[in-house]
């Protein structure tokens, strides 16, 4: 199993490609979009959480796979990020919040959801 230091390099090293400072390892106001990304299913998990730490462990309880944080993409308004990825990458739908999608396909997506009309999220 995972351990909590593993998970919060892999998601400190995930926010940093995003400009973000490593995040909680419990709930401090911020919210995040992520990636996780289950490399022998080819699917890829799309969601949100004020504290993704848990949730990578909650999400790796359930998976029978070992599962890779993609990104980690820090927003004000985690509801309308998660979505605009979802709608980038609905596809490649599988079922739930996960899709098939490849790295560079969500990484697209991430950047996206960093903007919405009134400009950054």
């Amino acid at each position: 199993m995972t351990t909590w230091a593993e998970i919060w390099a892999m998601l400190s090293e995930a926010a940093q490609r995003w400009g973000a400072p490593p995040p909680p390892v419990v709930k401090d106001g911020r919210r995040w979009v992520y990636a996780f990304v289950d490399d022998l299913s080819g699917q890829v998990k799309i969601g949100r959480s004020a504290n993704p730490c848990r949730r990578y462990r909650a999400i790796s309880a359930h998976c029978p796979n070992d599962l890779r944080v993609l990104a980690l993409l820090e927003v004000q308004d985690s509801w309308t990020a998660e979505r605009c990825v979802h709608r980038a990458l609905v596809a490649g739908h599988s079922h739930s919040e996960w899709f098939h999608a490849t790295d560079a396909q969500v990484l697209a997506a991430m950047e996206c959801a960093r903007f919405d009309d009134s400009g950054r999220l």
